[in-house]
């Protein structure tokens, strides 16, 4: 995304907005619900994150968030495994085994941190200068987070008809797996943006600050991942 998407003019301090005063109008299409909050979130925020609408696809979110979780976590326990050199005996290394994990983790896991990572959504809102809001901020972390989420599941199912395994670590890199890593990656600082979008339109937080705790901070938290995470590949490849 252009770096001027992320620099706007900063507007008056918008009074909170409880979830009867967000926005209103008739419900919107599931096609146009979800095509709005991949291509047009400033749209979504301002005319489709209804308390109806949110109600109507929180069900559809819920899932795509849950399993887009449980594989992202599966994943990072395969590549554990493979750097302690138990990867072979690991059932999660086989596709039955690691579908099946990944809908209990899903079930299980993607609920708690759901409920967990909502909290602390809530927590930066208010470092930002917004009115507290669980409910709200739990809606705005779960929709976000689904832009990236989608990305992983999608990922993942297109693996399981790919690849042999789940991880191979003696696989040839293909177009495929650079393919994948860069949506990913793009997909990581777009849900970003997404919720930075959320939070500048639905609350009443501090243009600065939001800036801050919804775009500079993630933003820089998932810079200082990746490159860690690149160079511990690198480490055991080499």
């Amino acid at each position: 995304m252009p770096p001027e998407h992320f620099a706007e003019l900063p507007g008056p301090v918008l009074p909170p907005l409880d979830d009867e005063e967000l926005p209103t109008g008739p419900p919107a299409s599931p096609l146009a619900f979800w095509q709005t909050l991949f291509l047009a979130p400033k749209t979504f925020f301002a005319h489709h994150f209804t308390p109806e609408g949110r109600a109507n696809f929180f069900a559809m979110a819920s899932v795509l968030y849950g399993l887009g979780y449980g594989v992202d976590r599966i994943d990072a326990q395969l590549m554990k495994s493979e750097m302690r050199g138990t990867l072979e005996s690991s059932m999660l290394n086989e596709w039955p085994g690691y579908w099946i994990t990944v809908l209990f983790t899903a079930l299980f896991g993607g609920w708690l941190w759901y409920y967990i990572a909502g909290w602390f959504y809530n927590v930066r809102l208010k470092w930002a200068g917004g009115t507290s809001n669980l409910s709200l901020s739990r809606s705005l972390y779960l929709y976000s987070s689904v832009v990236v989420n989608t990305a992983i599941l999608g990922i993942g199912l297109a693996c399981t008809f790919i690849n042999e395994k789940p991880n191979d670590p003696y696989a040839d890199l293909t177009a495929w797996d650079t393919f994948s890593t860069a949506l990913l990656l793009f997909m990581s600082y777009y849900s970003v943006y997404v919720s930075y979008r959320g939070v500048t339109t639905v609350t009443d937080a501090d243009p600065y600050k939001a800036r801050i705790w919804f775009l500079a901070i993630p933003v820089i938290a998932y810079s200082v991942a990746y490159v860690a995470l690149i160079a511990l590949v690198a480490a055991v490849l080499l």
